[in-house]
């Protein structure tokens, strides 16, 4: 989809962001875009590019906006109000959330891409008590839990052997 497009990532998984950081988001937003994508919202990442905003800013919204219960969320907020043009939610009711603290000229749903295979499901034991299953789908990165999801599998195992644990992602 994106051969022969030039893209640029800006990531930075801190919760304070280096000066480094700080100069390569400022650099690329001062470059020429169709579009900018963000998702969710860092504070400092969201301030400059409302600063350097020359082009559609579109939200990927995966999770529900932030509640203003501390000074740092409302100013997100209020910036995210500025900045964003569009958001595009993953389900109905997160759309519906970001709707209602009224970010972005649109608020769409879009479900995920990846089709699902018909045809005869794997042969499963059946759902019980004594055989709970448990999921979590993610994108497999040190910063979504995926630890966390094993610790908490391993003490579920110890007490429950039929549990089931299976993580899912890219």
């Amino acid at each position: 989809l994106l051969q022969g497009f030039r893209v640029s990532h800006t990531i930075s998984s801190q919760k304070r962001a280096s000066v480094k950081a700080l100069w390569r988001c400022w650099t690329t937003l001062l470059r020429k875009w169709s579009i900018v994508h963000i998702h969710g919202g860092l504070l400092w990442s969201n301030t400059l590019s409302l600063l350097a905003k020359r082009t559609p800013v579109v939200c990927h919204a995966h999770n529900y906006p932030t509640p203003n219960s501390s000074l740092k969320s409302q100013v997100l907020n209020r910036v995210n109000r500025s900045l964003v043009d569009v958001v595009i939610a993953v389900s109905e009711d997160v759309a519906r959330a970001w709707r209602g603290i009224e970010v972005g000229r649109a608020v769409e749903c879009v479900y995920n891409a990846i089709e699902v295979p018909h045809g005869p499901r794997p042969n499963r034991p059946p759902r019980s008590a004594q055989s709970p299953v448990f999921g979590m789908t993610t994108r497999l990165g040190m910063d979504k839990g995926l630890w966390e999801f094993i610790d908490v599998a391993q003490a579920i195992y110890a007490r429950r052997r039929g549990a089931r644990f299976i993580i899912a992602g890219e």
